[in-house]
């Protein structure tokens, strides 16, 4: 005997499952809908400090890259949003992430911590030549 289960969308957004023999109520799918449907995307997430996410997500890329396995293996985007949101300089800090421990601390820590002050740095020196207007005394102007 086969049972076939479907998922379809009701008109209000919410999951409703039926299989051969009964109907799920789609609470029943909230924790597995959160777990799985509602994670954030890199390129739609907006950071308190973006040059540090892109140098995150540019320094992920290039490490899983190295190491031959997908970028979510060495760190999630949820921790790199977090740690691009924190921006921890120290290690004390680094390791309060979510996601961040010891082995990932020993791993990747001390390059994260060079790519967020880089990052910083690279964000306060856009800040301080941010276009201003330029004024001009009208008694010097040629």
């Amino acid at each position: 005997m086969r049972n076939l289960i479907s998922i379809q969308i009701s008109e209000d957004g919410n999951p409703i499952v039926t299989s051969d023999f009964m109907q799920v109520n789609a609470r029943l799918l909230q924790p597995i809908e959160s777990a799985f449907m509602k994670r954030p995307k890199a390129k739609d997430y907006k950071s308190v400090h973006p040059a540090v996410l892109s140098g995150l997500l540019a320094w992920r890329k290039e490490k899983a890259r190295e190491m031959n396995v997908a970028p979510f293996i060495i760190l999630s985007n949820r921790t790199l949003f977090e740690i691009a949101d924190n921006a921890p300089l120290t290690d004390e800090s680094l390791l309060t992430v979510n996601g961040f421990g010891e082995s990932k601390f020993d791993k990747f820590g001390l390059e994260i911590l060079q790519i967020v002050e880089e990052s910083l740095a690279q964000e306060v020196t856009y800040n301080e030549e941010a276009v201003l207007p330029q004024t001009v005394n009208p008694g010097t102007a040629d």
